[in-house]
């Protein structure tokens, strides 16, 4: 997932490693515990959200530079959120929220099952 910050399109990922990043400023390391983030006033919940954007991005770029080591991560930093509007801001947290939950989704790759006769027989 992609956002635009500052002009420059920016990938997010929400893999192993932004996991325990994010985790760890959760209350007990704990992320289940992290909406507790945003229970405080909205600073500090600007600053969750910069904090979450941060960790999804590192997630990203060295996702990238593992699956392509000639590829040199580019993080955001704290200051690339300095200027943004608050509307900006809100729309950060909609898409940090989406890619958290696009990302945390599990799949299963099945193959079909194949039928015997038995287990037609079985059934009818």
């Amino acid at each position: 997932m992609t956002v635009k910050i500052n002009g420059k399109e920016r990938g997010f990922e929400f893999n192993v490693q932004a996991h325990k990043e994010i985790s760890e400023h959760c209350p007990g390391n704990d992320l289940g515990r992290m909406t507790e983030l945003y229970e405080k006033g909205s600073e500090e919940k600007i600053q969750a959200d910069i904090m979450v954007a941060i960790a999804l991005n590192r997630g990203y770029e060295d996702h990238r530079h593992y699956e392509d080591p000639d590829y040199v991560p580019d993080y955001l930093t704290e200051d690339d959120f300095r200027f943004m509007h608050f509307s900006e801001i809100a729309a950060l947290e909609k898409e940090i929220s989406s890619c958290m939950t696009k990302d945390n989704r599990i799949s299963v790759e099945t193959q079909p099952v194949k039928s015997s006769k038995n287990a037609k027989k079985a059934k009818a």
